[in-house]
């Protein structure tokens, strides 16, 4: 009879346990079946099943606060920087492709996942033009463009917009250093810079210490169990 108590005690702690653990898990963290990007201007659709992208401009620097050795900057008009202000919007509606492109593991999973947020600052909007560069033997030109709002590593988009082709091209840069990105482009005229940030979920840790203190209150269970059978057994 003791033995059948001592296996019911254990069975119910055993179930009770990754059941109490689910049910904190859903309680804890919360999943919004909406995304928006928020921008100034009106962009397409926003996709439901990817991370909300927030986008935000304000601090964009100007040609005056950049530079890029051998090339020409100017400020954009505020109708090219609108027509730019869309596409960045435009662009980020896709994660997916934007992660393919930067080889972000981190945007893939924002890109499926809407617990996760994306916050985009648009670093500069600038025109640049060729001054005394040189191009490369493949036809494309090496800019480095120093840009004081920039660190090391981030995660950096640039859009571009191509006269010769008539369409916006998104550029990975080929490195991204302490106020500086270095990027390869066959065309000029107006780009963007814009840096990604990805905020994970913030209950991702919560229910790991729940699962850790269910755990030692059913191994303390256990134990007294065990105490009281082995001393009624003596």
């Amino acid at each position: 009879m003791k033995k059948k108590i001592l296996a019911m005690v254990l069975s119910l702690v055993l179930v009770g346990v990754p059941a109490m653990a689910v049910l904190a898990d859903s309680s804890s963290s919360t999943t919004s079946t909406e995304s928006t990007i928020t921008v100034d201007v009106t962009a397409e659709e926003t996709n439901e099943d990817q991370a909300e992208v927030t986008i935000d401009s304000d601090s964009a620097l100007t040609a005056d606060d950049l530079n890029a050795d051998g090339y020409a900057l100017d400020d954009l008009n505020d109708a090219t920087i609108t027509d730019m202000a869309t596409q960045i919007a435009n662009v980020l509606n896709d994660l997916s492709s934007v992660a393919t492109l930067l080889d972000s593991s981190v945007l893939a999973k924002a890109a499926k996942d809407t617990s996760y947020k994306v916050a985009a600052t648009v670093l500069a909007y600038v025109d640049i033009e060729i001054d005394t560069a040189t191009e490369n033997s493949d036809g494309t030109y090496t800019v480095t463009l120093e840009l004081p709002n920039v660190a090391a590593n981030e995660e950096v988009l640039i859009l571009h917009y191509d006269d010769d082709a008539g369409e916006f091209e998104t550029i990975k840069p080929t490195s991204v250093g302490s106020g500086t990105v270095t990027f390869n482009v066959s065309s000029f005229s107006p780009f963007a810079f814009v840096k990604l940030d990805v905020s994970t979920p913030s209950g991702d840790t919560a229910p790991i210490v729940l699962y850790v203190l269910l755990a030692v209150a059913a191994l303390a269970v256990i134990a007294v169990v065990s105490r009281k059978y082995l001393k009624a057994a003596k």
